[in-house]
């Protein structure tokens, strides 16, 4: 089993934190993981011009492309964001977008998926978690583990530790398909 966990942190905290906890856990039990930090990629803006419906391919080429081909060869996607404003980090956003060659060839379709989010406040981040969740649906994604917490101060996440118990019962569940 291949786990390969996505940061769309823009800093090494809370986010970074639950994916490490669910991608440790998960090794524990078998699974061999990686998790890729998008603030250490170098990945340009999406242009929009819609190339890629035709072609199957961005014109871009960066990191982006490493990235496509590492999903391609992970069984379990884990993605992870802060909640901003209810929503996604902008890096998690260039993720989404430059992502539309894959969705154009349903690259994707079926693949299994887990989404965390933290926030300040709970109920935003249930909005933010929501975005996450249909970037999968729209490309056919299963969404098989959807977990929020609630935090602010890096290490908030860390010296809770119900949440601690949750994220690592969820990479037992990952590694066990």
């Amino acid at each position: 089993m291949k786990i390969l966990g996505i940061s769309g942190s823009p800093r090494e905290g809370n986010t970074e934190s639950m994916l490490n906890v669910i991608l440790n856990s998960a090794k524990e039990f078998g699974a061999e993981t990686k998790l890729v930090s998008l603030k250490d990629l170098k990945m340009g803006l999406c242009k929009g011009d819609q190339s890629c419906s035709d072609t199957k391919k961005c014109i871009i080429s960066d990191d982006m492309d490493v990235l496509v081909g590492e999903i391609k060869d992970a069984d379990v996607l884990l993605i992870g964001s802060p909640c901003y404003f209810n929503n996604v980090t902008a890096n998690l956003k260039v993720f989404f977008d430059r992502s539309n060659p894959q969705y154009e060839s349903q690259a994707w379709k079926g693949k299994k998926v887990a989404v965390v989010m933290v926030g300040a406040m709970e109920q935003s981040a249930k909005k933010g978690i929501e975005v996450l969740e249909d970037f999968c649906v729209i490309h056919g994604m299963e969404v098989i583990e959807s977990y929020v917490a609630e935090g602010e101060k890096i290490g908030e996440v860390e010296s809770n530790s119900e949440v601690m118990t949750e994220l690592k019962a969820i990479g037992e569940r990952l590694a066990n398909g």
